[in-house]
């Protein structure tokens, strides 16, 4: 029998020991990409990059900060 997805993890074990992993999150509460990205770096910065893994996050969100902005018709 062939694994699942969510069974067989690439590069780590760091999403698998979660209650929900982040993609199923995601996907369950249609949340787009660069929001998704923040929930996926957060998720996992104690597990697998610390500090590297935040600051991923960190950009993500400024990224998606811009975009909301020039959105509402202000300055990215």
């Amino acid at each position: 029998m062939t694994a699942t997805a969510n069974q067989h993890q690439v590069g780590g074990e760091h999403y698998r020991h979660q209650a929900v992993q982040p993609w199923d999150y995601i996907h369950a509460n249609g949340i787009g990409y660069l929001a998704g990205n923040v929930i996926k770096y957060i998720s996992r910065y104690q597990q697998k990059n610390g500090l590297q893994d935040l600051e991923k996050a960190a950009h993500y969100l400024q990224k998606l900060i811009e975009e909301e902005r020039a959105a509402a018709g202000g300055q990215p």
